[in-house]
């Protein structure tokens, strides 16, 4: 009876051993775990993904591979300039009159698509992770809202070479879709790069700064205007287009930076080597 009872827990625990959690490898992520920030408080302000349209994107023999098509993580999510999906797994047909972009429903820089609708709108078709399988649910699309009419020809004129550095998972992001504004910065929510690699460090110190992978950009910067070291967090691009400029340039101490609003501004970007 005895061996009975020995063998049947033995099952018990065998049992359970095949059905738990598989164990997480920790692998340290010191030089990329966190997101490019120009912001007086650290959080991020130069964040990803743009259309393809008119942009030019060349990637180092180094670039990383595209990153992970399983569900984005809000960290990931507010560093490229989206918020985390409202009404998750929730039909958003009715709530968002159809499919398409729909921020107030979804979240900003959210969609409601139907999973392989063939009557679905382009920024559907670049969806990679979806909570349900059936009728149409708020996503993430790897694009975003068509460029507000305030951006068309933006930056003509000068151009410069500008970096940015970021986490290596939201840098192939940046590669394969450009870059997006993010929410907040020391000249509001904008594209914030150094002017110098080297400076890319200083700006990238904060605890919740991504870091570990360098992007050079070509930017078209055309008109622009010099701003305080402390710049102005109620700026837009509207305030700035307004005054007749399309950049803004300041130096909060550690470098000068530049400011864009409208991510046609970048021409071009590729991976550089990340040397201090």
């Amino acid at each position: 009876m005895r061996g009975m009872v020995l063998v049947a827990v033995s099952l018990v625990i065998l049992a359970a051993a095949e059905h738990a959690e598989p164990e997480v490898s920790m692998v340290s992520l010191s030089s990329d775990d966190a997101c490019q920030s120009m912001e007086p408080d650290g959080s991020c302000a130069l964040n990803a993904l743009q259309q393809r349209a008119k942009k030019t994107t060349t990637a180092s023999a180094s670039e990383p591979e595209a990153a992970s098509t399983g569900e984005p993580t809000d960290e990931i999510l507010l560093a490229l300039g989206a918020d985390p999906l409202k009404h998750y797994a929730q039909d958003c047909h009715t709530a968002c009159k159809g499919g398409g972009w729909c921020p107030d429903f979804c979240g900003q820089g959210n969609a409601c698509c139907g999973y392989k609708d063939p009557n679905s709108p382009p920024e559907c078709k670049s969806v990679d992770f979806w909570p349900v399988l059936w009728g149409h649910t708020c996503v993430f699309p790897n694009a975003v809202p068509p460029a507000s009419q305030d951006c068309v020809g933006r930056g003509d004129g000068k151009t410069m070479k500008l970096y940015h550095q970021t986490s290596a998972e939201i840098g192939a992001l940046i590669l394969a879709n450009g870059f997006r504004a993010g929410f907040r910065g020391w000249c509001g929510g904008a594209i914030y790069f150094a002017s110098t690699p080297e400076s890319t460090f200083s700006k990238t110190s904060a605890l919740e700064s991504h870091k570990g992978f360098m992007i050079e950009a070509n930017v078209s910067v055309g008109r622009v205007k010099t701003m305080k070291s402390t710049c102005d967090m109620s700026m837009t691009g509207s305030k700035l287009h307004e005054m007749g400029y399309d950049t803004i340039t300041f130096n909060p101490v550690d470098g000068d930076e530049y400011v864009i609003y409208c991510s046609s501004q970048v021409i071009s970007t590729k991976a550089v080597p990340l040397h201090r």
